[in-house]
Parts: C-alpha cells; sequence; structure tokens
C-alpha cells in the first residue's frame, strides 16, 4: 500500500511540473524545457541565417528572403541579389546592437562599382509586460538612439569614396517590437510587422511581414 501511494504522488509531482514547465512556454516554438530564464538565453550574440520579407507597396508585392549572406529580391518576375548579414547584441544592462552589412555591385559600359554599407544601431531593449490576453515576455522592445551608416564605394574609374551618415533619436519615432515564435539556447526566431502611410500630394502606403531566424554565436 506504501508503493502505491509512494508512485501515485511521483505520478501527480510529474504531471504538476509536465504542466507547469508546458505553461511556462511564450512563443509557439519554444522549447518545452529550459532551465534558464528568457533573459538569460536572450542575452548574447546573434546572426541572421534565414528569413523571409513580405513586402506590399500601393498594389505591388515583392518577396525577400535571406540566407544569411544574401538578401534576395523577386519581383515582377525580376530577382536581384545583394550581399547581406545582420547581427544583434543583446546585453544584460539593457543596451543593444545591431549591425547590418550590404554589398551592393553596379556595372555599366566595362565600369564596375562596389558599394559596402555598415549601419550601426544602438540603444536600449525590454520585454513587454503583458497586457490583456497578449503574453509577457513574448516580444522585445527595441528603442534606437543612435544609428551609424557607413558607405564605402569602390569603383575600376574613381577610386574609393567613403560616406559617412549618424541619426540620434531622442524620441519613440522609431521603436520596433520583436515578436518572439521561438527563444532557445541557441535558436532565435522573430517577426516583425511594419506599417507606414505618408500622406501629401498624394497617399501612399506600405505594409511588410518579416520572420527572421538568428543563431546564437
Amino acid at each position: 500500500m506504501k508503493k502505491y501511494f509512494l508512485f501515485a504522488a511521483m505520478a501527480i509531482t510529474a504531471i504538476t511540473t509536465s504542466v507547469s514547465l508546458n505553461s511556462c512556454r511564450k512563443g509557439e516554438e519554444d522549447p518545452a524545457i529550459s532551465l534558464r530564464s528568457r533573459k538569460a538565453r536572450l542575452v548574447g550574440d546573434w546572426k541572421l541565417t534565414a528569413g523571409t520579407t513580405e513586402q506590399a507597396q500601393n498594389g505591388s508585392v515583392s518577396i525577400i528572403t535571406y540566407d544569411g549572406t544574401n538578401e534576395i529580391t523577386a519581383s515582377n518576375s525580376q530577382s536581384d541579389t545583394t550581399g547581406y548579414t545582420n547581427t544583434y547584441t543583446f546585453n544584460g544592462d539593457g543596451t543593444y546592437q545591431s549591425v547590418t552589412v550590404t554589398t551592393s555591385i553596379f556595372s555599366f559600359w566595362g565600369i564596375t562599382s562596389t558599394t559596402t554599407t555598415t549601419t550601426t544601431e544602438d540603444g536600449t531593449w525590454d520585454f513587454n509586460s503583458g497586457i490583456g490576453d497578449e503574453k509577457a515576455k513574448t516580444k522585445v522592445l527595441i528603442h534606437p538612439t543612435k544609428s551609424v551608416e557607413v558607405a564605402e564605394t569602390s569603383s575600376s574609374t574613381s577610386g574609393t569614396t567613403t560616406t559617412t551618415n549618424t541619426n540620434v533619436y531622442t524620441s519613440n519615432t522609431f521603436d520596433y517590437s520583436l515578436y518572439m515564435t521561438r527563444l532557445s539556447n541557441k535558436e532565435l526566431k522573430f517577426t516583425i510587422n511594419y506599417n507606414e502611410t505618408v500622406t501629401g500630394g498624394s497617399t501612399s502606403s506600405s505594409t511588410a511581414t518579416s520572420t527572421r531566424t538568428y543563431t546564437a554565436q
């Protein structure tokens, strides 16, 4: 009889533990079990390894895919490939840095020009607190404070030129959110939704949904 009650107690404990662990999952693809907090899993260096962006602007739709080294844009039966890498570094003190490098090659009448643009974005981050049905810590809230864009162009005829553009953000105009569908020790998946409407002489609207996969470095 004692063994029966012991086994019953063990079974109840196992079920309770399983329910508790599953209830801690935030993203749809989160690991069932993790002994590290969400902050501990997020803090560190991440590199883009795959992704897709579907962008619609004034009725025109384009699909952009990422393979970790390139950005391939397909629109109106045309395809264009640009060198593209992106990394995020999330620090434990609530700061972050994102570095994006794009490389474009242009050739015309025997003249070849290569432009490499490095954009470094700095700012702060935090988790969402959860409102209504939204779970807490399912989003990373990004607050950029500064971005520096350095473009280096090398031409076979005019040599190399470098231009630098710096932006400092003093409001939340450029804030954005990363909705995490998966956060494990080694993999981060998130979705970003963009919506923009510009009014003036004519109204222009654009929307985009981007899903990206990052690997811990």
